[in-house]
């Protein structure tokens, strides 16, 4: 068995307008979602995350120098399994952000105040933002049953994976 991460955390900065947004309207101590992968080949874990402009793979090391984590859940995959992410995870690597999603959260996060679901209006699946990326992941790749990855947001996946435990 192999083991990746899907990990929680939010910039080191102060000023990130963004982040504190997601922060303050989910009521959470992170704001971005990402996956860790060993590489043993290269002896070094490797996140790939949504972030900035595009779909990315950094190193762990510099990572940390940009990003607080504040919890990541491990999970135990095969080693077919762990290719297969690995696959999508470089297949997806320069696909666009997905800023209008951005914008159509807030659309569904109101409506889920009153216990409706609703699906994004700009949601895509050329685009992603780091919950969709790690949802698809999830749900693709890992079998998990979860719903449309286009209306997750990251705590919606911090408590899936809390209550998989």
């Amino acid at each position: 068995m192999e083991t990746i991460y899907i990990g929680f955390s939010h910039p080191i900065s102060w000023f990130e307008p963004f982040s504190w947004a997601i922060r303050l309207m989910q009521w959470t101590s992170y704001s971005h979602v990402y996956i860790r992968v060993h590489s043993n080949e290269l002896d070094r874990d490797i996140v790939y995350q949504a972030s900035g402009l595009q779909v990315n793979f950094i190193g762990l090391n510099r990572f940390k120098t940009k990003e607080v984590i504040v919890k990541e859940f491990p999970l135990q995959i095969t080693p077919e399994t762990k290719k297969q992410v690995l696959q999508y995870c470089t297949d997806m690597s320069g696909a666009s952000y997905g800023v209008l999603e951005v914008l159509g959260y807030p659309w569904v996060m109101i409506n889920s105040l009153f216990g409706r679901q609703v699906h994004n209006p700009f949601g895509s699946t050329t685009s992603f933002v780091c919950s969709q990326f790690i949802g698809n992941i999830l749900k693709d790749d890992l079998g998990d049953s979860l719903p449309n990855t286009n209306t997750l947001d990251p705590k919606q996946i911090y408590q899936y994976l809390s209550n998989k435990k």
